[in-house]
């Protein structure tokens, strides 16, 4: 993930994505099951549900990770990151990737 074009020229964009990486493959299974209710509901319609499915699932993840991988967080605090500034740039970096699936889904189905 660190050959990323934006990765190399934005420092913070890389330790978003290392920090992402703790919950990447739960939020991707999370962001495509939405993608798929809302291919199998037949309409953009659904997004709305599915937002909501994704925001609740995400602030989940990361209470998880915060409670079950507390050692990981003094890494990032070292470098000069903020724990929740930290968890906001992910959760808008995973809301992005579940905007851009989500996109591809309706113009597909459209």
């Amino acid at each position: 993930m660190t050959g990323l074009l934006f990765a190399r020229q934005h420092p913070y964009m890389r330790v978003i994505l290392i920090f992402y990486r703790n919950f990447l493959w739960p939020a991707i299974g999370i962001s495509l099951f939405a993608c798929w209710l809302i291919w199998m509901s037949g309409s953009w319609h659904f997004i709305a549900a599915s937002f909501w499915m994704k925001v609740v699932t995400n602030l989940f993840l990361g209470l998880s990770i915060h409670i079950f991988s507390p050692n990981q967080l003094p890494f990032f605090n070292n470098l000069g990151y903020n724990t929740i500034i930290l968890y906001t740039y992910t959760f808008l970096f995973d809301m992005m990737l579940w905007l851009l699936l989500s996109w591809v889904t309706i113009e597909i189905l459209l």
